[in-house]
């Protein structure tokens, strides 16, 4: 079997594990391994590389992803799905391993509809793929809001300041809430826990009472941090900073828990496709690796952290 092999949507580390560990079990399955670059814009340009481009090179553990990612919102159309599917069966390609998040295993899943086996493996530092515990990349970007956190403290300390640090999550808020329990936050804003802004600046305030520096942790897309600085400033009568995190998440090398992760997640896919299973997505749970049908983890339930929600709960009440 020939299996091309494509990085969409965010870049995210441990994409490149992926991209390394399916070229080294390939062999062992009697598969034979296309690189496309540029996602699905790759396919329509026929811009495939064949291995050999890239074995020379020490990619494996670097962030982002060696084949590139662009937004290609044209591939929703039927006719180009089309014209994609039989430029694959003109280079001999019967399968696709996606790695992406939820949009890019939509494409898939339209792809296998039209005789291409597909299998998703997912790949978002948001972590907002519900079927699974774990997205890949995710545990690298909140390590690296920790670090970032934990480094600004001694400033804001120092200078008695409230900071509010916005962090990634593209409307879902688990780097937020797992960053900000892992540093001792104030507050922790999250869209799951919605709060009004004046119920924010009123939760500094009462922290304000028993210490002169706060932390506050703020999901991106939920709250515009410099009203909210600016009303805590107003009300509080504190020194404001914000920090915006943004995409220094996205990079940098793959934790460990990532790549092995990745590795886990790669021999899993190529186990399906020499079953010739199609249509599907890997996933774990805990130390389970699943795989489940595309349209069932499109719609699985919100994914919740009650247990984490119950323990910050608790952490606020305590400290009141």
């Amino acid at each position: 079997m020939k299996i091309g092999v494509i990085t969409s949507g965010g870049d995210a580390p441990g994409m490149n594990i992926v991209i390394d560990t399916v070229i080294t079990l390939a062999p062992q399955y009697g598969c034979e391994i296309v690189l496309i670059k540029n996602a699905y814009k790759g396919i329509i340009e026929e811009d495939f590389l064949d291995v050999k481009t890239i074995q020379h090179l020490n990619y494996r553990n670097d962030g982002g992803t060696i084949l590139g990612s662009v937004r290609f919102p044209e591939f929703a159309d039927t006719e180009l799905r089309k014209k994609a599917v039989k430029i694959l069966n003109s280079h001999g390609i019967e399968a696709l391993i996606v790695i992406g998040g939820d949009g890019s295993f939509q494409g898939a899943s339209e792809l296998s509809k039209l005789g291409i086996k597909t299998i998703g493996i997912p790949a978002t530092i948001d972590n907002d793929l519900s079927y699974s515990e774990k997205t890949l990349g995710f545990d690298t970007a909140s390590n690296f809001a920790v670090e970032a956190i934990e480094r600004v403290k001694s400033t804001i300390i120092s200078h008695h300041r409230c900071l509010f640090i916005e962090v990634m999550g593209n409307k879902r808020g688990d780097i937020a809430l797992f960053s900000g329990l892992a540093t001792n936050a104030d507050v922790i804003v999250i869209p799951e826990m919605k709060k009004s802004y004046e119920q924010i600046v009123a939760e500094v305030k009462e922290v304000s009472k028993r210490q002169k520096y706060i932390f506050i942790i703020v999901s991106e897309r939920t709250y515009d941090l410099e009203k909210l600085a600016t009303m805590t400033k107003k009300e509080a009568n504190i020194d404001t900073r914000t920090l915006v995190l943004g995409h220094l998440q996205r990079g940098g090398s793959p934790s460990i828990f990532d790549r092995i992760l990745g590795m886990k997640f790669s021999y899993k896919a190529m186990e399906l496709l020499s079953q010739n299973a199609t249509d599907y997505c890997v996933g774990n749970k805990g130390d389970e690796i699943i795989a489940v049908p595309i349209s069932e983890a499109a719609n699985a339930p919100l994914k919740r952290h009650d247990i984490l929600e119950k323990i910050y709960k608790k952490i606020e009440k305590g400290k009141e």
